[in-house]
Parts: C-alpha cells; sequence; structure tokens
C-alpha cells in the first residue's frame, strides 16, 4: 500500500525512526512526534496537548491517511523489584497516550471514511512473562485496543 502523509509518534528513535526512513524514502510526506523531534516536540503524557496538535499536524501535511503509534517505555526492573510509580508509567506511554492518540486518528479516519492505524506492540503482551508484569500489561493492552479499534 502506498501512503502519501504520514504522522509516527515515537518517531525520533528505536523502530519509530526507522518506520521514519522507510516512509520517506517511498516519498511519504513524514511528521515526527517526539521529545526529540524538531518541528512536533511532544511528550506523550501530555494528552491535554494531543487533540490540537493532532488536528495541526494533520492540516500542516495537508491531510493524513496512515497514523503510526510507535512510542513506547521499558524500565529496566530487577526480579524482585516492584516500583508503582514506574509501573505507572510505563502503562501511562505505552497505553494510555497510545490511547489518546489513536483516537484522534480513530475520530479523523472515521469522518473521511479512510486511513490506516499501526501501533507497535510486543511479544511480550501475549502472555505474563517473568519481571516486567507493567511493560507485560500495557502491550496485551494496548493489542487488545487495537483489535477492537479495527
Amino acid at each position: 500500500m502506498k501512503w502519501n502523509r504520514a504522522i509516527v509518534v515515537g518517531g525520533t528513535s528505536g523502530i519509530g525512526e526507522a518506520i521514519v526512513r522507510q516512509l520517506e524514502a517511498s516519498g511519504c510526506a513524514v511528521a515526527v512526534v517526539g521529545r526529540r523531534s524538531e518541528k512536533y516536540p511532544h511528550d506523550v503524557t501530555d494528552v491535554g496537548a494531543i487533540p490540537e496538535l493532532f488536528q495541526r499536524i494533520a492540516s500542516d501535511l495537508g491531510g493524513l491517511d496512515l497514523f503510526i503509534y510507535s512510542a513506547g517505555l521499558m524500565h529496566r526492573v530487577g526480579p524482585e523489584e516492584f516500583n508503582t510509580e514506574r509501573d505507572l508509567e510505563m502503562i501511562d506511554v505505552n497505553l494510555g497516550s497510545a490511547i489518546a492518540w489513536i483516537n484522534q486518528a480513530a475520530i479523523r479516519f472515521q469522518g473521511t471514511k479512510s486511513g490506516t492505524i499501526l501501533a507497535i506492540g510486543s511479544v511480550a503482551g501475549d502472555r505474563g512473562r517473568k519481571g516486567q508484569p507493567a511493560y507485560n500489561a500495557s502491550k496485551a493492552g494496548l493489542a487488545t485496543y487495537m483489535e477492537a479499534i479495527r
């Protein structure tokens, strides 16, 4: 499939950055959103800013046909470590903020009757793996959310 205009949240490093490079090489106009983004800097946990930022980016692109959520956080956790603050931070970035961004894309694509939404998951979401319970739960929630939104 050929996409012409895309938003990649979390596109400044890792998998997201690789996706941005591939999309740009195919001729797609890409808006990169992330903490280190030059044009669209954003902390994904600032969910209140998302609706206006999403609309501005889609307008700047002249439309939108692809949305990708690639932001993610996995703290290193010791085998006997339980840290609620760090666990909730992973849930916020990997699931809560993903929902906030994806909801905006779903609203837009529902109105235009076209568009593609992708979210980067993990095999960690397929079952409760030892040592990363909050990360596993966040990725399982993201997978279930994406399945339902489809």
